[in-house]
């Protein structure tokens, strides 16, 4: 998956193979030249470079000394196009593992950052087929035209079909002006791109029943009411929440009595505490159950020890319920948590305590979760102590872990939470230096505007979902 071939990216045409008059070449070729086979000294970190593209890629301190001994004998165009083809490296590459190992904190932003790199190689792109003669330049458009793709192509394979119209419909997700605007520029510069690249890109639309809109749900810590005959559903916080879940609550045979005490607890109503607890105690009650779903996501400390020990109960694999009241639970509970009784769960309940979890009191305890058996458990572990601390080692430690998901991961975390930068006071006092932060763009942390290009910021940008490592979302 390393290599921009293995990635789905290739170049967009293959010229001859490069001399050794003028090594730069190499960043053309598309595939390994016999020129590496034995490289001089002076040909080493071009060949280093050429590898990391077209092969396998380079540790990040390896690519940083490389690039630093090319940079000197590259002209500004052809600079230009190499750092162009490193950030499609990196796009291509993204993959939403944070949000596949269940954070639910970080995965609307990690959805954002995948197609922020996307944006990055687009402008990147631009920046270079602007600076190179118009032939050179017309040999970019291929690459290009498959970064502009691509964030679509995921989002088709992410959403696969679209149920509830009609059955023979089919959407385009490309905008028909997009695809003209690249044929276009194969015209005009005289080298058509082909089919594949300017094709028009649709997802079937299963016919099937719409769901019925639920009578009590949540979105954005509101609750949202539903009621047969209402034109738009009310939104809810506060006293006229608890208000409503209440009356819910106090009429036991309500079909919806279950979910207001589930979203009780979801929505932080401290004030219907007392009701869950009562609801709890009632063994044979129907509603048993959901109150200590209520309970465990209140978090509150005095409930702990009643609720870890339900949970610890709870058949394998965990309800999507339960993994969301767990979620909270790690959110509310801070430093009263019983960090030895949670520490003992199995992963994929230790996994839900953490998806929503990031809480100062507690940094020691995920920190003491980085080297779990579990996956998911280290990779959200190393996520909650990446947000608290941007620290080099806790992303160092991760990215050496022989999970691919986890080194993914790791990858994403150095974006969404880069290194503070040191105050020039600090630097000049400092007689140590904290390693800088890995980032397979190559050296730098590119910013740069978003652009315009108009892909929804929470879109499914990861098609292939391992079902095994996957949590239920909400």
């Amino acid at each position: 998956m390393g290599s921009l071939l293995l990635a789905g990216f290739a170049f967009g045409w293959t010229d001859p193979a490069p001399a050794t008059e003028n090594p730069a070449q190499l960043f053309d070729y598309p595939k390994r030249s016999a020129l590496c086979e034995a490289p001089s000294r002076d040909l080493k970190p071009f060949c280093e470079v050429h590898g990391h593209l077209v092969e396998t890629p380079l540790p990040t301190k390896t690519l940083k000394r490389a690039l630093d001994r090319v940079r000197g004998q590259l002209s500004r165009s052809e600079a230009l196009r190499l750092r162009a083809r490193l950030l499609a490296l990196k796009a291509f590459r993204s993959r939403a593992c944070l949000r596949v190992a269940g954070s639910h904190r970080l995965a609307r932003d990690e959805g954002r950052l995948i197609v922020r790199r996307f944006m990055q190689a687009m402008l990147a792109y631009d920046e270079a087929i602007r600076a190179a003669p118009r032939a050179q330049g017309a040999q970019l458009l291929p690459e290009l035209a498959q970064v502009v793709r691509r964030p679509y192509e995921l989002v088709a394979e992410g959403l696969g079909s679209v149920p509830g119209l009609n059955k023979e419909t089919r959407l385009d997700l490309i905008p028909p002006r997009l695809l003209e605007a690249l044929g276009n520029l194969g015209v005009v510069t005289g080298r058509p791109l082909s089919e594949g690249l300017t094709g028009r890109l649709q997802v079937s639309v299963q016919g099937s029943a719409v769901e019925p809109q639920p009578e009590l749900s949540w979105i954005d810590d509101k609750l949202i009411v539903q009621k047969a005959g209402d034109l738009r559903p009310q939104k809810l916080d506060g006293d006229l929440a608890a208000e409503v879940l209440s009356s819910y609550l106090e009429a036991r045979d309500n079909p919806w009595a279950g979910p207001a005490a589930r979203l009780a607890g979801i929505l932080g109503l401290t004030s219907l505490r007392e009701r869950l607890i009562f609801l709890a105690d009632l063994k044979d009650d129907p509603l048993h159950e959901a109150a200590l779903l209520g309970l465990t996501a209140l978090g509150h400390p005095e409930d702990q020890a009643r609720v870890l020990s339900w949970i610890q109960t709870q058949p394998a694999p965990a309800s999507k319920q339960l993994v969301i009241a767990l979620g909270f639970f790690g959110q509310r509970i801070r430093g009263q948590l019983q960090r030895y009784q949670v520490s003992r769960l199995r992963p994929d309940l230790l996994a839900a305590v953490l998806s929503r979890s990031a809480v100062w009191e507690l940094r020691g305890f995920y920190e003491a979760r980085l080297e779990h058996d579990d996956v998911n458990v280290r990779i959200l572990a190393h996520a909650a102590s990446r947000e608290l601390q941007p620290q080099a080692w806790i992303t160092q430690r991760l990215l050496k872990d022989e999970h691919e998901m986890a080194q993914c991961a790791a990858r994403n975390l150095v974006d969404l939470f880069p290194l503070p930068e040191a105050s020039s006071s600090a630097r000049a006092t400092s007689t140590t230096q904290a390693p800088t932060p890995p980032s397979d763009a190559g050296p730098e942390l590119i910013q740069e505007p978003e652009g315009n290009v108009a892909i929804p910021d929470d879109a499914p940008m990861d098609a292939v979902q391992p079902e095994e490592t996957a949590l239920p979302s909400e």
